[in-house]
């Protein structure tokens, strides 16, 4: 318990330096001191988004800002279509930054709603786009991990207080029904071919890479340099880093594992299809 009041009073602190930070970075960002991004990793969660985000800043040439998921396009009050200080105060002074370096926003949850890509293409039409994907039924198990996992007393974010197996069966409940919740979604987040489309809708297929979670988590030299490429920034080597693992050593039902790969089967063939590409997910 100790150990938790001290991670809790350290987090807090880190908060209210990085909230230093932006407010000293306000008047600079009003008068277009600040750096803005033009990259966007926009997911999907739990498909290695974090070890991605991780690997990429070991580059010189590239930043973020305050931390990895600004959630400016997603936040309904934070996001301001006609004033976008607040975001730009998150980055860094460009004084001081060197010449063609590239800033990284990582949220992964811009991609699940067309209103939040349009947002960003209108913010800045030339953004590039990288969406990983993973295979959806380990990503519907680590997304319920997380969100059972989660201490509601502590997390702003959803707490899941259901087993896996209630949980996919109340999901795919709406599923059948049209509901939606956006809080409990493993199943749609894994429905990947629709999210790959309204991607784009908003940026031509050029600016828009897509990655599989075990090309992040290996991270071959040709992979490398395919991201590092796609970005804009001279080749440097970058070390793979595994994160967000699922430390539980609890497994899934196996019959709710089957019913959901028995779900993703015609989706992740027409995704696959729809990309031209063999499907290989390990």
């Amino acid at each position: 318990m100790h150990k938790l009041k001290d991670y809790g009073a350290f987090a807090k602190m880190i908060g209210a330096f990085k909230a230093g930070q932006t407010r000293l970075r306000w008047i600079p960002a009003k008068l277009g001191m600040c750096n803005s991004p033009d990259i966007v990793i926009v997911g999907a969660q739990k498909a290695g988004t974090t070890a991605l985000f991780s690997m990429l800043m070991q580059h010189p040439m590239l930043g973020s800002g305050n931390w990895k998921e600004l959630h400016y396009f997603s936040d309904e009050t934070s996001f301001n279509p006609r004033n976008h200080d607040w975001y730009h105060a998150q980055f860094p002074l460009k004084w001081g930054t060197p010449e063609g370096m590239h800033f990284v926003d990582a949220t992964p949850r811009y991609c699940t709603s067309l209103t939040y890509l349009e947002r960003i293409r209108d913010y800045n039409p030339n953004m590039r786009v990288v969406f990983s994907i993973r295979e959806p039924a380990a990503r519907a198990y680590s997304h319920w991990s997380m969100q059972h996992r989660r201490d509601p007393s502590r997390s702003k974010f959803p707490h899941d207080p259901m087993p896996f197996d209630q949980a996919i069966a109340e999901n795919l409940e709406r599923i059948d029904s049209g509901k939606e919740d956006e809080r409990l979604n493993y199943i749609e987040r894994g429905l990947y071919l629709q999210t790959l489309k309204n991607i784009l809708k908003c940026f031509p297929k050029e600016q828009v890479l897509v990655l599989q979670n075990n090309e992040i988590k290996s991270l071959s030299e040709e992979t490398s340099r395919k991201i590092q490429r796609f970005i804009g920034v001279p080749y440097q080597p970058i070390l793979p880093i595994v994160r967000n693992q699922n430390i539980s050593k609890e497994r899934p039902n196996p019959v709710t594992m089957r019913t959901l790969e028995a779900f993703f089967e015609p989706h992740n063939q027409a995704l696959f299809e729809f990309l031209e590409t063999p499907m290989n997910w390990s």
